[in-house]
């Protein structure tokens, strides 16, 4: 990901990355809307006992979700467009 990222880019990343997270993963943001999902990313951890798709995605999650933070997100979600509203995930 470049580093000029626009935030709504790391947004929507993360919101894919979550979709297509392994589900001990996913489970951690069943029913949250956007800004919460940036908010349950940006502070995951790590765990020794996970695989390494199980890592990779929880380090891309929280990088991205942190990267939005820090361009000026915290908090709210895009003002424009959907308002950063997507139906919740489905179980």
């Amino acid at each position: 990901a470049p580093r000029s990222m626009p935030p709504r880019q790391a947004q929507q990343q993360v919101f894919s990355l979550v979709i297509a997270a392994p589900e001990p993963i996913r489970v951690r943001f069943r029913g949250q809307k956007l800004a919460a999902m940036l908010n349950t990313a940006a502070n995951l951890r790590v765990h020794a006992s996970w695989d390494i798709e199980t890592t990779s995605t929880v380090v891309a999650l929280r990088t991205l979700a942190r990267r939005a933070h820090a361009m000026g997100e915290r908090g709210t979600v895009a003002a424009e467009g959907d308002g950063g509203h997507h139906p919740p995930l489905a179980p």
